[in-house]
């Protein structure tokens, strides 16, 4: 089970891509679905394992996701972005 953390930083970072038209979502998508897949596989990765890599993964691999317009160079920016 994901903690509280990171399902705060799946919830803000999938808003964020979204808003900012870097991710679209499928019409049956909802923001919550799309960050609870992400925060399940932010807390079932290993140890040592890239955040940034591990979202965009995530995000690609999301059958609710319909395009992911972000590189992890993207994906980084906008989370330094949130952390401000």
């Amino acid at each position: 089970m994901p903690s509280d953390l990171v399902v705060m930083f799946s919830r803000a970072i999938v808003a964020r891509l979204v808003r900012d038209g870097l991710l679209a979502l499928r019409p049956e998508a909802t923001l919550a679905q799309v960050a609870d897949h992400v925060a399940q596989a932010l807390s079932v990765e290993r140890a040592g394992q890239q955040l940034i890599t591990t979202v965009g993964r995530a995000l690609e691999a999301c059958p609710l996701v319909e395009d992911l317009y972000a590189d992890d160079e993207a994906l980084s920016s906008v989370a330094s972005d949130l952390a401000q």
